[in-house]
């Protein structure tokens, strides 16, 4: 993974795409933030991006795994 932005297409729009556009949002945010110090407004925004992404990633795993227990 590198610093150059994403490719437009159409794997790109899929749930996916964007799942890995987030992945790679929060790590850049991670490497970046060791490379040059932040202001503290700024890193609790960047804290809250983080949680926020974990939790809709863990909700969707938690419904993934529901839906496949699920009896017919």
């Amino acid at each position: 993974m590198s610093d150059e932005p994403a490719r437009a297409g159409s794997e790109e729009r899929s749930p996916s795409g964007r799942a890995e556009r987030m992945a790679e949002a929060v790590r850049l945010v991670v490497t970046s933030r060791e490379r040059a110090p932040r202001p503290p407004r700024l890193e609790h925004a960047l804290k809250r991006l983080i949680w926020r992404y974990n939790r809709e990633c863990g909700q969707k795993a938690a419904d993934q795994e529901e839906s496949t227990h699920v009896s017919r």
